[in-house]
């Protein structure tokens, strides 16, 4: 007689968008259903539709600060984590003590402590699971831990592909080719410990110098302070009689002003976070946004060269910035001669900066 081994394999669902909605584990017979923001789960609930933990998160896209786990004690917990986003702790909201601990190996398989040893947490002697006691999933570098066969497939959900902590790999071929390298399945270019790829497709570099962050915090103050000064003379000419103007001046104006108030937004994190990343990054560019995830502006080393001026990397950074908002690239002067209007040209709000605030196709030079 042969024995069989029978394995019951996870179910997925996923929507139009390829963000993942329902994960079944069959084997503990749990199901999950998740209800995003963007790219950001934020509810969680079972097949009955009730909820199970919610989640709260900060200004990098898989930053995780807080999460209820409604569906044991109700309770609050507050994460905290690495500069590659990974979990480290997990601490009880109403008083700061450690509910949970964890450690990663080089490549991200972790190791999760439930309960104190004899001498306290980090004793050595502390009671380890398989997975989190307080279902907490989002662990090495804040994407979704996945258990399966009772933990003994320990795979990680990156949005766009699998990640094998075993085999450390990715388990698919990266679906936008050989940008990060010769290997379709190589993870972050084999430098785990300093690398992120929250999407699944572009790998990113974490931890710029304390030198670099100063610039560039230095360098978002002053392209806010820029885009103040534009916000207020876009503000004057809205407010007076446009009609000498061209057709749907005012519209544009004020399409132009709530692009900039939205690239504010996306410069006050600036300061505190640098990310350099070789995604996008070629001989001539100095930041990019990725159009899928716009959720903050990745810099290049080029961005940091000593031949750049301040005012040319302000500059930069509002052209990002305003990417993440909606913008695109066009001609490098704001004129009507664009397939997009001036108010959608990344490249307007530049000019305005290094020029002076003009209306497109009335005062502004040819």
């Amino acid at each position: 007689m042969v024995a069989t081994q029978t394995f019951r394999a996870p179910e997925y669902a996923y929507d139009p968008l390829r963000r993942r909605i329902q994960f079944i584990d069959s084997v503990n017979t749990v199901t999950k259903r998740y209800y995003l923001d963007g790219n950001q789960v934020v509810d969680e609930r079972d097949a009955g539709a009730n909820r199970q933990r919610y989640y709260v998160w900060g200004n990098y896209i898989d930053e995780l600060l807080m999460f209820n786990d409604d569906a044991d004690d109700d309770s609050d917990y507050v994460v905290c984590h690495d500069q590659l986003y990974s979990a480290q702790a997990l601490l009880a909201k109403t008083d700061g003590s450690i509910a949970e601990r964890y450690d990663y190996d080089a490549y991200g398989k972790p190791m999760i402590y439930t309960a104190t040893g004899a001498g306290g947490w980090w004793d050595g002697n502390e009671t380890s699971a398989a997975a989190s006691a307080k279902d907490l999933p989002y662990l090495f570098t804040g994407r979704e831990f996945d258990p399966l066969d009772g933990a003994a497939l320990k795979l990680q959900y990156s949005r766009a592909r699998y990640y094998s902590f075993n085999l450390r790999r990715w388990l698919q071929r990266d679906s936008i080719g050989y940008v990060d390298g010769m290997s379709l399945y190589e993870y972050v270019k084999s430098r785990p410990t300093q690398s992120l790829d929250p999407s699944g497709l572009l790998k990113s570099y974490c931890g710029c110098t304390n030198a670099e962050k100063k610039i560039l915090k230095a360098d978002a103050l002053r392209a806010k302070q820029s885009i103040e000064i534009l916000l207020g003379d876009i503000e004057r000419a809205i407010a007076a009689d446009i009609g000498e103007y061209p057709a749907f001046t005012g519209m544009k104006l004020s399409r132009a002003k709530s692009i900039l108030e939205c690239a504010t937004g996306k410069l006050d994190s600036l300061g505190s976070k640098c990310e350099q990343t070789g995604g996008q990054c070629g001989a001539a560019t100095n930041a990019w946004v990725n159009w899928i995830f716009a959720t903050r502006i990745h810099i290049c080393p080029k961005y940091f060269s000593p031949s750049r001026s301040p005012s040319n990397r302000s500059r930069t950074l509002i052209h990002e910035a305003t990417h993440a908002c909606g913008t695109f690239d066009g001609k490098r002067s704001p004129d009507f001669g664009t397939i997009i209007g001036w108010h959608d040209n990344a490249y307007t709000y530049g000019w305005w900066v290094d020029n002076h605030f003009c209306i497109p196709g009335y005062d502004c030079p040819e």
